[in-house]
């Protein structure tokens, strides 16, 4: 009988690597709470093809702003896996008739009425940026960006957004879009 050490070596480390990344998938899974996009993909699918989004898109807003977490309350009172302020909420249910009750906490209610909000600011400014920056600065403070030459040379795109914090949120609803786009059918 031929004795190799090289393979006898191999049946040692193989399964000390499958413990390892089992290991680190409990841990993620414990550090995370469960939380990730699949647990509400068919949510998410369903608002944003009722709003006429893309699901990576809203996704992503769910990802940066609350990590899934559909109990998520923020230091300013936002609410829920999309982060909506309550009167945010109860203007953007009044504006497209929603009849349920605003639980900001239920993923249905949030993500339909962060969807809704998100095609409400599509209405309002002429890109994703923009969009994506009044979601996190607020409407009206991208209006005033978008008047000011210094930030807009166009007063329709945003050349300079001179909020760090609504930069780097930017960067990583983006960052979070690409990852998504292809755990969502293309189909809308």
């Amino acid at each position: 009988m031929n004795y190799d050490k090289k393979s006898d070596k191999l049946y040692l480390i193989i399964p000390a690597a499958v413990i390892v990344v089992a290991v680190l998938c409990v841990v993620w899974a414990a550090v995370s709470g469960g939380r990730s996009v699949y647990k509400y993909a068919g949510r998410i699918s369903s608002a944003a093809r009722e709003y006429d989004l893309e699901p990576a898109l809203v996704a992503a807003v769910a990802k940066a702003e609350s990590g899934f977490n559909k109990d998520a309350v923020s230091e300013k009172g936002a609410v829920g896996l999309m982060q909506l302020l309550p009167e945010t909420a109860d203007y953007v249910a009044d504006k497209i008739g929603y009849s349920g009750q605003i639980r900001l906490k239920d993923p249905q209610c949030n993500v339909t009425l962060g969807a809704a909000y998100l095609r409400y600011l599509f209405e309002k400014f002429d890109g994703e940026f923009e969009v994506l920056c009044a979601y996190n600065a607020g409407e009206g403070r991208v209006r005033g960006w978008l008047e000011d030459e210094t930030l807009s040379s166009d007063g329709k795109t945003l050349t300079v957004v001179p909020f760090k914090e609504t930069r780097e949120y930017v960067a990583r609803v983006q960052k979070y879009k690409k990852q998504f786009d292809g755990s969502f059918s293309k189909s809308r």
